[in-house]
């Protein structure tokens, strides 16, 4: 499982922030998509299981699913009191990989524990220094977003743009919101790529934030290959991150060529010919006869070139760019992309967890986006 990754629970349902399913509809702009593709239609009841060859697509069950997917990280972990008037929905301590577990195996290596001295991160007592994450009721590491509320800077991105490991003050977009003098809409998705923020863009964002309060988009690119997808998960619609396979993590793809994509060969078609007319029993015979092997190891081979090629990476990045500029270009809104190499100011400079840039690299970035925004926003 991935360091982001943290199995579904009962908590899910408990601690869920959002608005009901009837909220959503189709964006105006993606009903062409419907007109010209077969996807049947678009409600918000529950998915139709009675009329076979007709798939009905539920916007209610996908943001709800991206909000469990969004949440997952700290369902489980101790909450700070807020105020009545606070602008944010919980307040955690621990963040993945900024976990007090890692934190406390980071402080059995004496070498590791002198630096995090070093770099501020444990108080002379030993205990962590103080980092909260304040997130909002979806998720983010943002205020609330509200129709009514102030101008902002929406930044996107991964755990990098999220912060994990340091103080919301010494992330690069708090400190590009604070030299604008406008409010931080952090969007920073930890552990996933843009596809899943292009969707958001797409679908979700008009119906939770106003788009006219976006002042500015601020990209910091994810490493590339991630993609996440629905699926499902005891009867309902969920979302699964495919770059957490367990052999992606492995030095399997790095040590070995992946099997070549051949299509069924005239001995297979032979033997297990699947026609359209086929029902369900028919094809059942026909996997339980020998076909479930040779579909499964088909399956699996496009799933590796589809997960592990650096064209199809490629793609889906150029899909998920495209997807937030059109945003930007729909609401005139100016767009800054920036890539995630590291600029770190000195030779260390990393967060509490030790894994991800500390704040000197966050003050380089926040400097590169700043000059890229003056042109706009002064």
């Amino acid at each position: 499982m991935s360091k982001y990754g943290r199995k579904l629970s009962s908590l899910f349902e408990e601690n869920l922030g959002g608005y009901s399913k009837s909220f959503y509809e189709i964006p105006k702009h993606l009903e062409q998509v419907l007109e010209n593709a077969n996807f049947g239609k678009i409600h918000i009841q529950k998915i139709s299981q009675e009329s076979p060859g007709h798939y009905d697509i539920d916007i209610g069950s996908m943001r709800h699913a991206m909000n469990l997917c969004l949440q997952g990280y700290h369902l489980n972990e101790d909450t700070n009191e807020l105020t009545k008037d606070s602008k944010y929905s919980k307040s955690v301590n621990w963040f993945p990989t900024d976990s007090r577990e890692h934190y406390e195996n980071n402080m059995q290596d004496s070498d590791m524990k002198s630096l995090m001295h070093k770099l501020g991160w444990v108080n002379n007592d030993g205990t962590p220094a103080e980092l909260t994450y304040n997130l909002n009721k979806h998720g983010f590491r943002s205020v609330e977003f509200e129709k009514e509320g102030r101008p902002g800077i929406l930044t996107l991105g991964c755990s990098f743009a999220f912060g994990v490991g340091l103080k919301n003050n010494q992330t690069f977009a708090q400190k590009v919101a604070n030299h604008f003098e406008l409010e931080n809409y952090n969007l920073g998705m930890p552990g996933r790529g843009l596809d899943l923020t292009a969707l958001y863009l797409s679908l979700f964002i008009e119906k939770e934030l106003d788009p006219s309060l976006i002042k500015a988009v601020v990209v910091y690119t994810p490493p590339p290959g991630r993609e996440t997808m629905f699926n499902y998960h005891s009867g309902h619609l969920r979302m699964t991150d495919l770059h957490n396979d367990i052999m992606a993590e492995s030095n399997f793809y790095t040590d070995n060529h992946l099997r070549e994509l051949e299509s069924y060969d005239s001995t297979v078609a032979e033997a297990f010919k699947l026609y359209e007319t086929d029902d369900k029993d028919v094809i059942q015979n026909k996997l339980d006869s020998g076909l479930q092997g040779y579909v499964d190891n088909y399956r699996s081979k496009l799933y590796e070139h589809n997960m592990q090629t650096q064209e199809n990476n490629f793609k889906r990045d150029i899909l998920a760019t495209n997807t937030i500029k059109l945003f930007c270009l729909e609401h005139n809104i100016p767009l800054v992309i920036k890539q995630s190499t590291a600029r770190i100011a000195t030779a260390i400079d990393f967060a509490r967890d030790m894994m991800h840039f500390g704040p000197k690299t966050h003050s380089n970035i926040a400097k590169d986006i700043i000059a890229a925004l003056n042109i706009y926003l002064t």
